[in-house]
């Protein structure tokens, strides 16, 4: 009897791992620690270094809604720009200031999952020291004064994101290539035109690639 109830604690144990297994995934940091958390994939997260180095920035009027004045395809002239991070923002700045700026949600440390997929690890390292972020492409934080390819007495940017055919958002990421397409609200002076929307695709191309 003694043996039969030993050899059951010992499956129910084996049982116990086998489930805690299954439902939390390990994931190994740089600094070798282990912990639960989610592939990478499914996070929709930016790599800093994605960023890095110097870029050319043209901003061009996709669609407009209100002044007749305004002409789609209308673009600035490219010029250079750098990326810069703070706790809360990524911005792009040209010799004159800010051309963009977007809200950070939050910054993350990448792992790897037992079966060698890229994961995030929950640690508590220093913003600074984190490789990976969570970026806001919808709205440009800053009040817009340059970097656009209108004049306006008041330019407000609110949410917005531009689906493709397949639903899927157009911002596009890549080591040599960013497009961020926003909606701004614009009161260009036009009479009885009142407020414009006008859709500005931001395209920034790296220098030298």
């Amino acid at each position: 009897m003694g043996e039969r109830r030993a050899s059951l604690i010992h499956w129910a144990m084996r049982l116990a791992i086998l489930l805690s297994c299954f439902w939390f995934t390990a994931c190994e940091s740089g600094d070798d620690t282990w912990c639960g958390a989610a592939p990478l994939s499914q996070v929709q997260l930016t790599d800093k270094l994605a960023f890095t180095g110097p870029w050319s920035h043209t901003a061009t009027v996709l669609e407009v809604e209100g002044d007749p004045a305004l002409v789609v395809g209308t673009h600035t002239e490219a010029r250079a720009v750098t990326f810069d991070f703070s706790e809360e923002r990524l911005v792009a700045r040209d010799e004159s200031g800010a051309v963009l700026s977007l809200l950070i949600d939050d910054h993350f440390t990448a792992g790897f999952l037992s079966t060698g997929e890229q994961c995030v690890v929950s640690d508590e390292r220093p913003w600074s020291e984190k490789r990976y972020m969570r970026v806001d492409y919808s709205t440009d934080q800053r009040e817009p004064s340059s970097g656009l390819p209108f004049m306006a007495e008041r330019v407000e940017a609110i949410p917005y994101v531009t689906l493709g055919e397949d639903g899927e958002a157009q911002v596009v990421v890549e080591d040599d290539l960013v497009i961020v397409p926003l909606l701004y609200v614009a009161d260009t002076g036009c009479d009885g035109c009142g407020f414009s929307e006008v859709t500005v695709e931001h395209r920034f191309q790296r220098i030298g690639i």
